[in-house]
Order: C-alpha cells, then structure tokens, then sequence
C-alpha cells in the first residue's frame, strides 16, 4: 500500500519558486520536485515547466522500464526548459533542481540535480539520502569540512548542477532501491529550505508519531518555520510518502 502527501509553504518570499507533483502512471507511482533558482530569475517558470514536462513526457511513453522512463522524461523536461529560454530570452537564467522518482510493488528508482533531496527511512536502518550538487557538499566528499557543517556553510547555496544550464554530458544517474519487504517505509522529497531546518534525526523522530503522511509533513513544516521565523526563509516543500509492501 502506498500513501503520500504533498505540501507546500511558502515563507520568507513572494513568489513560490518551488513546484511539486504527484501522479500515477503504467510505469508506476511518480513524483517530481523542483526549487526554481532565485538568484538567476525566472526560477518559479522553471519548475513549473520542468514539473510539468516531467508528467507528460513519462504518461505518454511507451516504455515499460522505469529506469528508461525517468532518464528521458528528465531529459525531455532539459530540452523544454532550452526551448522556453530562447523563447523568452534568457539563455542564462530561468535554473531550477529536480529530484524525481518513481515507485513500483518492488523498487524505488530515482535522480536528482541539485540539492533538492530524497531521503529513504527504514525502521531497521534509519536512513540514506541522495547527495547534494553543491559546494559544502563536495567539501565534505573532500574531508574538509563535516557533514553537520554543510546547513550553515556560507556557500551552503552554491550549486554545482542544475536544470537549465549548458549540459557537456549528462549531470545526473538513475537510482534503485529496493522497496523494505517488512515494515514501514518512508520516503521524502524535500528542497533545502526544508532540510536546512530540520535535522534527519529529528526527520526520524517525527516520523515515529506520525500516522499519516500529512501529519508528518505537516510537523516538520511547522518546526523549520519555527526556527526561521526571524529569518529571510526560503520557500519549503515536501513529499512525504509512507510505503509499506
């Protein structure tokens, strides 16, 4: 059985640069979230875009493999997201990042660019998540600064890869996991303005009270807006799935 949630917040801004969607298709159960990058404008076009070419590129496919699927509908959301630069006149802007995923009874596949993130919670072995395309992340990678520093490194916002830019090559891979055969699982989509809030171990915590997705959503939400709340904080949106065979 699967079960999931999408929520939306906007603080600290004016203009929603996130977008989110949920649907289903023969492949599987979808979901893309992007966070439409500010600092470039344009931001909030291009998530919608890529949110929205992302769903019409996989319902209208006739292929059966997930992996497949995913890769092109990302790359398909690329070109379109090309297209209505030229249009519009701003080859260097209108950026966005994307994380993308796909359920079926057996597997998670998923991608991502940028440093919107997907987190996995098992209860046996709490939790994995993909890794940010970012400057405090391949600092990390590197040794030289900690894990923990990354939500207050002041390039925390500088990001290496994102939709929309020239591609030399393709800046993303596809992932599987293997859905939990026992327990419940947990899956969350969410942008940095979310995550640099809230720490994983409270993510956990959370999660362990919470019956449903929207509940869970909806505690983390008010826990980064509780501590932002005399910052400039940026927009904040989550999927939140619950997944248990």
């Amino acid at each position: 059985m699967l079960s999931y949630n999408v929520q939306t917040s906007i603080g600290g801004r004016k203009v929603n640069e996130d977008c989110a969607n949920c649907f289903q298709a023969p492949v599987g159960d979808c979901f893309i979230l992007c966070d439409g990058l500010g600092g470039h404008g344009f931001g909030d076009i291009a998530s919608q875009l890529v949110c929205a070419e992302f769903e019409r590129s996989v319902v209208n496919t006739t292929k059966s493999d997930p992996i497949s699927v995913l890769s092109e509908a990302l790359l398909a959301a690329q070109a379109a997201l090309h297209e209505k630069q030229k249009e519009m006149r701003c080859e260097r802007a209108m950026l966005t990042t994307a994380c993308a995923l796909i359920v079926t009874p057996e597997q998670f596949v998923y991608s991502y660019i940028g440093d919107s993130r997907i987190y996995f919670f098992d209860e046996k072995r709490g939790y994995v998540r993909t890794m940010d395309h970012s400057v405090p992340q391949m600092l990390v990678a590197s040794g030289l600064i900690a894990e923990r520093a990354i939500r207050k490194h002041p390039d925390r916002s500088r990001i290496l890869r994102a939709m929309g830019t020239e591609w030399e090559s393709i800046p993303f891979e596809v992932a599987v996991r293997e859905r939990p055969a026992m327990g419940k699982g947990a899956v969350l989509l969410c942008t940095d303005g979310l995550w640099e809030w809230v720490l994983e171990r409270e993510m956990i915590r959370l999660r362990s009270r919470s019956a449903t997705p929207e509940q869970w959503l909806t505690e983390m939400m008010c826990l980064a807006e509780k501590r932002a709340a005399r910052s400039n904080m940026d927009n904040h949106t989550g999927i939140a799935i619950f997944a248990s065979m």
